[in-house]
């Protein structure tokens, strides 16, 4: 019979360097293959996360690396027209990181560039190392932002068309990943 030595985390006898750690003591993800809109006024974050994961880490000097890779749209309140999307990596509900502040300039975690075709998804990936110094479920997602003067409807995994078209319509796949590295 064979048998199995596991450990939560193996230090060099010389100790670990400065900056050291590193290793990927679990991972967990989220996939969202189905489609999701929210309609969110101008200049105002969703109440709710279109995509998020939890983790809880094993030990308090642990960080957590988060990959999100997002595909989606957004359009105008009765109109076709549309542009780019943002959103917020959030943690726990609150927002995790944004860019600093400049006049009036909107702060953000992430945004896609603009696009001119309302058929198509556009990426949307970001990657953050979190520091979460607990040993209790932490919860990130991601929330949709509408930086617009007006009413727009943002969409994951699919287009703000969305024609029933084999050749210019898809249906995409999002996926957050959380990955408790050690310290």
């Amino acid at each position: 019979m064979a048998s199995e030595l596991r450990v939560d985390r193996i230090v060099p006898t010389t100790g670990v360097p400065t900056g050291g750690g590193g290793g990927i003591i679990q991972v967990k993800q989220t996939v969202r293959t189905d489609t999701y809109s929210i309609t969110c006024n101008a200049h105002t974050t969703a109440s709710s996360d279109a995509i998020q994961v939890q983790i809880t880490p094993t030990r308090s000097d642990s960080k957590v690396l988060i990959l999100v890779s997002l595909h989606g749209s957004s359009a105008y309140m009765g109109n076709v027209c549309c542009g780019s999307w943002q959103g917020f990596l959030m943690k726990n509900g609150s927002i995790l990181v944004q860019g600093d502040a400049s006049s009036n300039r909107q702060r953000m975690t992430m945004r896609t560039g603009d696009s001119d075709s309302n058929q198509v998804e556009e990426p949307l990936n970001f990657n953050y190392l979190d520091s979460p110094a607990t040993t209790s479920a932490v919860t990130y997602g991601v929330r949709f932002h509408n930086s617009d003067n007006g009413s727009k409807v943002m969409y994951l995994n699919r287009s703000s068309n969305d024609s029933d078209s084999v050749t210019t319509t898809t249906r995409t796949v999002s996926t957050i990943t959380a990955m408790e590295v050690s310290g």
